[in-house]
């Protein structure tokens, strides 16, 4: 219950973040040479987006200033407002992800003897000797050629 409640206030925030983040890092990279409208389009279709995006700046890695792009190259700024914004994601969550490690560090060691955990101690786990594991081999073995024999 409390990975699908935390699962959820995570892609609640996730949603926050990209909503919100997105529009402004587009506006910051690419709002000198496209208008409102079409940033709400790139924000709107990831298709849009990498339509533009040059595959050779890409393979490169070259990250040059707004002034020297040519309009061409508008996608690979498009590309780095979306890294922006899921680097602003991603870390966080990198971040949380060593609470529970931490806290599993932290816990107490509970020693549960035979029993089947702390809270219910009249359940007890109990091993089966190797003659009832061969036992119950051999006759889910049987079952199965009976089985394979029936249908031939």
């Amino acid at each position: 219950m409390y990975t699908s409640i935390g699962g959820s206030i995570g892609s609640a925030i996730a949603s926050a973040l990209w909503t919100h983040r997105l529009p402004a890092n587009l506006e910051k990279y690419v709002g000198d040479v496209y208008n409102s409208t079409e940033i709400a389009a790139i924000y709107g279709s990831i298709v849009v987006a990498k339509a533009a995006e040059p595959r050779e700046l890409i393979k490169k890695g070259k990250r040059q200033p707004m002034h020297h792009l040519e309009y061409s190259s508008l996608g690979f700024t498009t590309l780095i407002a979306y890294n922006d914004t899921a680097y602003d994601m991603f870390l966080p969550a990198l971040i949380l992800c060593f609470v529970p490690l931490i806290a599993g560090f932290l816990t107490s060691n509970f020693y549960l003897d035979d029993s089947h955990n702390a809270i219910e101690t009249d359940k007890k786990i109990v091993l089966r000797s190797e003659e009832e594991i061969k036992a119950e081999e051999a006759a889910l073995k049987d079952a199965r050629a009976r089985e394979t024999a029936d249908y031939q």
